[in-house]
């Protein structure tokens, strides 16, 4: 096909297309098919006579450089020769050729984040910091983010640890001790974590003589999704392109949400000024969703306060169902309102892989993951783990495991460990106690949790013993409860002090267990609630892919994502929940506007709403709980823009159960009467 046979591109994704050389800016909103132009002009140069090695195409997955590069493979066969590959991938081949500018003596090791988390640990053991009681250091993994944050966004230590860890700020200089020394610790190692990466290509392209070399191999550079880059990703971009300035990068300002992983908006916003004779070029015409939802988005999209975009246009699907907003009583109701739509559509083939539940944070998933469970409706979770896989359910879980069963081991022994002194070798020791066969026999307790009550006080010294009656009580007071809620409660009594103890900073795990409550007060007896949270490929797999089929049932389960998850992905309906103001902007950002005058984080979430909005292709609902864990909940401020309002058609309803739905009414004078006493009993 030659270049002027492209009859599906429109006059916009035409010109970007076409302008191969010099700087460009490819303004794409959502569903506009800025991966249409990538693949266009990938062709296109090579219809030139570039080679395919001379084009370096960067992404965020390289699943998505691999597909890219497939398609634009049917428009031209040496496209699958094109160097594409995620920054990192590409960061790192420049640091493992040229090792030796950075005075290392091989190429180095990428390690993961936990294998930098325990590099963090042993550098604080070999500085002695554990054993100084007059300090109090963050949990390894906590230090370890709070470096990588420092990293990504550039910032001082200091700001990050008054961010993210106030409780301390007062050890703020030991904290940049341990960092330096980490630093060292992993260079003496030959070790580099993601973060290192990034930053050592972007100094060793600040190098001219490196620079000119390195990016020598490539005459045309291509990026995706640069409204999520940082500024090690936008300065390794620039530096690869400045021999030649052919660079294309494509993204959608108002798609920019990863700010908490340093992405910084700005940079496509100030593409055009920072980058001397760049041209701009604007996607407006969507063919992903109908009018009626694009008019929610660009409603909040007018919300905006900096934008270089443009509204969208519908140029497939004019017209539509006006999207919904329904206005329910509570978080139970939201679950069960789509749970009853989910299950209106189990007999129709393939209809729930078109539905997707979006949420702000995972943990407001979990009422509408239990009433599915329930209702055995099969879904794909995306987004964070799923809730039985968080360390915190976990842990109560291993409490109610232990309590169905005394013989469970691993249970046991991940209980054992959240006690005071106790560690893998002591929890061991005391399981092995409690569950000894010939003890058992000779004393006729029943499972090692009666042993263990028997032998708690001369089973463990210490502070352990201690730690170890305060568990066994709880245990006592959960095996009397007149419910299995009663006995989550029990336990969870004894948990939420050990919680805090070792997540200080994190009160969303208390709020995933208050969650996990909804879903354990639904069962009247322990086994069956344990069975259903057990991995079972039809209904509770975490599937690998959201189009997955049931292995039985022949159904693609419905998505239940976090909005981060579920960009870059469509769906015939989306239903998005957890539309209060104090999720929908988050509070940090609010509290960041009003502290430090910071819009960037409120400006963030306004983003937020606008991806979620535009993942619907057919069908958009918005669904939110009157009263939430804290009261009443006020609608986000973001919905009750005018403008938005504008957009959607509302619905209040309440529980079937609070209706009044017609039928046989009492006599007035009889009911009277009975309330009297003056009836008959």
């Amino acid at each position: 096909m030659s270049s002027d046979e492209t009859p599906t591109l429109n006059r916009a994704q035409r010109e970007a297309s076409e302008r191969l050389d010099g700087p460009l800016l490819v303004v794409a909103g959502a569903g506009t098919g800025k991966t249409r132009v990538i693949e266009e002009r990938t062709a296109r140069l090579l219809e030139r006579g570039v080679p395919p090695e001379r084009v370096l195409l960067m992404t965020f997955t390289r699943k998505a450089a691999a597909e890219m590069l497939e398609r634009a493979a049917l428009r031209h066969p040496l496209a699958r020769r094109v160097d594409g590959g995620t920054f990192h991938h590409v960061a790192y081949r420049i640091v493992a050729r040229n090792f030796r500018a950075l005075g290392l003596p091989r190429p180095p090791t990428v390690i993961d984040p936990d294998d930098a988390a325990n590099a963090v640990a042993a550098v604080v053991q070999r500085l002695g910091l554990q054993r100084d009681r007059r300090r109090r250091l963050p949990r390894k993994g906590a230090l370890q983010a709070a470096f990588s944050r420092a990293t990504n966004l550039r910032a001082p230590l200091a700001d990050v640890i008054a961010r993210d860890l106030p409780d301390f700020v007062e050890e703020v200089e030991t904290l940049q001790r341990v960092r330096r020394a980490w630093a060292a610790y992993k260079l003496e190692r030959g070790y580099v974590d993601y973060d290192d990466v990034l930053v050592m290509a972007a100094k060793l392209l600040g190098l001219p003589d490196v620079r000119d070399r390195v990016a020598a191999a490539w005459s045309y550079v291509l990026v995706d999704e640069y409204q999520d880059v940082n500024a090690w990703q936008a300065d390794i971009a620039s530096a690869l392109a400045a021999p030649h300035g052919n660079l294309m990068v494509v993204g959608d300002p108002k798609q920019s949400i990863y700010g908490f992983r340093g992405a910084r908006h700005e940079k496509i916003a100030g593409f055009a000024d920072d980058v001397p004779g760049a041209g701009v070029v604007h996607l407006t015409d969507n063919y992903r969703s109908t009018q009626a939802i694009l008019d929610v988005a660009n409603a909040v999209m007018a919300q905006m306060e900096s934008r270089i975009d443009r509204p969208l246009r519908a140029a497939a699907r004019p017209g539509g169902e006006r999207p919904r907003l329904t206005v329910v009583e509570d978080e139970r109701a939201v679950a069960d309102l789509v749970a009853d739509a989910l299950q209106e559509r189990l007999g129709e083939p393939g209809a729930l892989g078109g539905h997707a539940v979006l949420v702000r944070n995972a943990y407001l998933s979990v009422p509408l993951q239990g009433e599915l469970l329930r209702r055995k409706i099969p879904f794909a979770v995306f987004g964070g783990l799923r809730f039985t896989e968080a360390a915190h359910v976990k842990d109560l879980l291993a409490g109610l495991r232990v309590l169905h069963n005394g013989f469970d081991e691993l249970a046991w022994l991940r209980l054992l460990q959240l006690l005071d002194g106790v560690g893998e070798t002591t929890a061991a020791r005391l399981f092995a106690d409690f569950s000894d066969p010939d003890a058992l026999a000779a004393t006729g307790d029943a499972s090692p949790l009666a042993r263990a009550r028997r032998r708690g006080e001369q089973a463990a010294t210490g502070k352990a013993r201690a730690a170890l009656q305060g568990l066994l009580a709880a245990f006592e007071r959960a095996e009397r409860a007149a419910s299995v809620a009663e006995s989550y409660d029990h336990l969870l009594a004894w948990y939420l002090p050990v919680l805090a103890r070792r997540h200080p900073h994190e009160p969303y795990r208390q709020q995933d267990l208050a969650f996990f409550r909804v879903v354990v007060e639904r069962y009247a007896d322990l086994g069956s609630l344990l069975a259903d949270l057990a991995l079972d490929p039809e209904t509770t797999r975490q599937a690998v892919n959201a189009g997955a089929p049931d292995a039985t049932e022949g159904l693609r389960p419905v998505t239940i994502s976090t909005v981060h998850s579920a960009k870059g992905l469509e769906w015939d309906h989306v239903v998005l929940v957890g539309v209060d103001d104090r999720t929908l902007p988050s509070p940090w950002a609010v509290r960041r506007a009003a502290r430090d005058g910071d819009d960037g984080e409120l400006e963030e979430e306004k983003r937020l709403l606008y991806v979620a909005v535009t993942r619907a292709r057919e069908r958009l609902d918005v669904v939110h709980a009157l009263f939430g864990r804290q009261g009443l909940q006020r609608l986000s401020r973001f919905l009750e823009d005018p403008g938005v309002q504008a957009t959607l058609e509302v619905t209040v309803t309440q529980r079937a159960t609070f209706a009044d739905e017609g039928g046989p009414t009492l006599d007035r004078g009889g009911l009277l009467a009975a309330l009297a006493g003056d009836e008959d009993a």
